[in-house]
């Protein structure tokens, strides 16, 4: 027990459980505590000012003396505390990771600051990516929930800057939240001269340039975010899955991003889901949606309609765009899959006759791992497109299966 941090003195009846996990800004334990036999669990993170003696060094160097350094740390602890303030303004939102209380502990005998924060136990979505296989539909659920997160900033005058995997968890009901808003930014600051490359992946080219910038900084890091997860895991202009992905490549993606290359869209995505992001993360702030209202609303739109095209699919689900007649069906096993064979032009294969989406759906029970697109000039016809490997079996194979049953 004597690694893990002691807050006896703090919240006597807490007790630390295991230490969660660990970064630039501190650690994360699990707590717990029993009253009258009911059990609860709660995270404390735990930021330590200054992070290092080095940092405390590096200051120094520069030219100041004690007195400017200790100013200049403590000043970084009262914006903070001034930070974990507006977020308890933001609790009520179920969007938001909730915090419930904090402490300053300074130091004895050593020079510095502990900020103790208790919030709600939540999972880390990297961790949850990790084990759970991620369908189209979770994707834009995601989307949704940092919407309504973001929806509640605006009204606050808050710009959170730093919206990426790490910053997003996951509660037991599958909530996406929010998370380390201006905490994360302000420590920033005590990170003297450090890299933070992780961070640049998601952030919008007004910030990285030091331009102005406004609430749309952040439905950029969003969209990259989602392109991202629906993406293999890659971030625009990286080579495509399973290719190997190489430093230059992380090097070059960025300034590409950085000085207004046309980010491609996601190979074998739904059109409209395609379009959505692109516009999230557009390069000039005139070009984004204005408000998260509006990328919600958008994104909203795409699921309710896959939610009641795909009531009954078991394989895929489908999208379907009334005013041109087009049904994609999108695979929901796993984004992982990639096109691995060649097929022809635009890897379509052969069409197959359906009437109907549950027609549609008999098709891709066949071989889940497919697109399928209902041609607007054709209206009885539906096109195969790969998504994974081809099977042997031709889908008009199937179909004269069909037909001699």
């Amino acid at each position: 027990m004597s690694d893990l941090y002691d807050i006896s003195k703090l919240w006597q009846d807490w007790e630390t459980v295991r230490l969660i996990g660990e970064g630039s800004f501190g650690k994360v334990y699990e707590i717990a505590r029993n009253r009258f036999g009911i059990e609860e669990h709660c995270a404390l993170k735990v930021i330590t000012i200054p992070d290092s003696k080095a940092e405390v060094q590096s200051l120094k160097n520069d030219g100041m003396d004690d007195q400017s350094v200790t100013a200049y740390y403590r000043g970084l602890v009262e914006e903070v505390v001034q930070e974990i303030a507006l977020m308890k303004k933001l609790r009520d939102n179920n969007n938001i990771v909730r915090y419930e209380d904090y402490y300053v502990v300074e130091h004895e005998g050593s020079f510095g600051w502990d900020i103790v924060i208790r919030m709600e136990l939540l999972k880390a979505a990297p961790l949850y990516f990790r084990e759970n296989s991620l369908t189209v539909a979770d994707v834009i659920k995601l989307g949704i929930d940092m919407c309504k997160a973001l929806e509640d900033c605006e009204t606050h005058k808050i710009i959170h800057r730093d919206i990426k995997p790490d910053n997003i968890f996951v509660s037991e009901d599958g909530t996406y939240k929010l998370g380390d808003f201006g905490v994360a930014r302000t420590i920033d600051k005590t990170m003297a001269g450090l890299s933070k490359k992780g961070t640049y992946t998601f952030m919008a080219p007004e910030v990285y340039k030091g331009e102005k910038y406004g609430t749309d900084v952040d439905i950029y890091s969003l969209g990259i975010v989602m392109y991202k997860l629906l993406n293999n895991n890659r971030e625009p202009f990286l080579p495509p899955f399973p290719q190997t992905i190489q430093y230059s490549d992380k090097s070059d993606a960025l300034v590409y991003r950085m000085n207004g290359r046309d980010i491609p869209p996601i190979a074998g995505l739904d059109d409209r889901l395609n379009s959505v992001i692109l516009k999230a993360c557009a390069f000039k702030s005139e070009d984004r949606y204005h408000s998260a209202a509006q990328l919600k609303a958008e994104l909203q739109n795409i699921l309710d309609t896959i939610n009641a095209m795909g009531e009954n699919l078991t394989s895929a689900e489908v999208l379907e765009d009334k005013t041109d007649k087009t049904v994609s069906v999108i695979d929901l096993k796993r984004l992982e899959t990639s096109v691995k064979e060649d097929v022809g032009e635009d890897n379509k294969v052969e069409t197959v006759e359906a009437d109907s989406a549950k027609e549609v759906d008999a098709v891709s029970a066949k071989e889940p791992s497919v697109y399928i697109e209902q041609e607007e000039d054709k209206e009885d016809t539906v096109s195969i497109f790969g998504k994974a490997p081809i099977p042997s079996q031709r889908p008009a194979e199937i179909s004269e299966q069909k037909a001699a049953e």
